[in-house]
């Protein structure tokens, strides 16, 4: 396997995402103005894996990513002064997976609907438009989501637990101010701060393509649906 490249260079935005290859394989990324900067083939996203690419990586202003798999974590320990600008996108999706795509209950229609425009927001006017919207919602329904279920040991829960984790989850992202990064260190980056893995994602779909359709790759002939396949010949440094 090629050795994972050493990079330098100072980015103010990086990118990271993991690829899986296989259950047993995943390929994690970083990627800085628009093309690979590194790469680590591992078993899985845990802390560590994310920590032996980072640490041959120099620490960016902001790391823009989904925030699972260990990689909030790693971030601490290797990059402790990068601010993490976390993905709307993926964050309203863990939303959408609570309350479901077609919620019954009110609340959960509300709630589902505020997921869909979090996923939405580019700007400080949106999210200041959707925090007004969520405080508004969280104020609403705050007592209503206490409401307890009693079971026949006598023990309690809550009876809406999915909402009650979907409220959960949102006010943690927005205690941590990981969701607003892209707009509190816009002033200190040249390059645009993103505030989903779009572009990432959609790498991903190409490679995952080329692997269920191999294909001989000849050097210089490759696009950047192939970076990931040989990224020693696609890496490059900042000029």
């Amino acid at each position: 396997m090629p050795p994972v490249p050493l990079v330098q260079d100072h980015y103010d935005v990086v990118q990271v995402d993991g690829i899986w290859l296989h259950r047993k394989a995943v390929v994690l990324i970083a990627v800085a103005d628009a093309h690979v900067i590194g790469w680590r083939v591992a078993r899985s996203e845990t802390s560590l894996a994310w920590s032996l690419l980072m640490e041959r990586i120099a620490a960016p202003r902001v790391l823009a990513c989904d925030g699972g798999g260990g990689i909030a974590k790693a971030v601490r320990q290797v990059w402790p002064t990068t601010a993490m600008q976390r993905c709307l996108f993926h964050i309203s999706m863990n939303v959408t997976a609570l309350t479901s795509m077609n919620p019954k209950l009110k609340a959960g229609k509300e709630l589902k609907h505020l997921a869909i425009r979090l996923s939405q927001v580019k700007s400080e006017e949106d999210l200041r438009q959707w925090l007004v919207a969520y405080n508004a919602w969280e104020t609403t329904w705050h007592e209503w989501l206490k409401t307890q279920s009693t079971y026949k040991d006598g023990s309690e829960a809550d009876k809406h637990q999915r909402l009650v984790k979907a409220r959960n989850l949102l006010n943690k992202r927005i205690r941590e101010g990981t969701m607003n990064t892209f707009i509190t260190q816009a002033n200190h980056c040249d390059s645009p701060i993103p505030t989903t893995n779009n572009l990432l994602e959609s790498w991903n779909k190409q490679l995952r393509a080329m692997l269920k359709k191999p294909q001989r790759l000849e050097p210089g002939t490759c696009n950047q649906s192939h970076l990931l396949v040989v990224p020693p010949t696609h890496t490059r440094t900042r000029k």
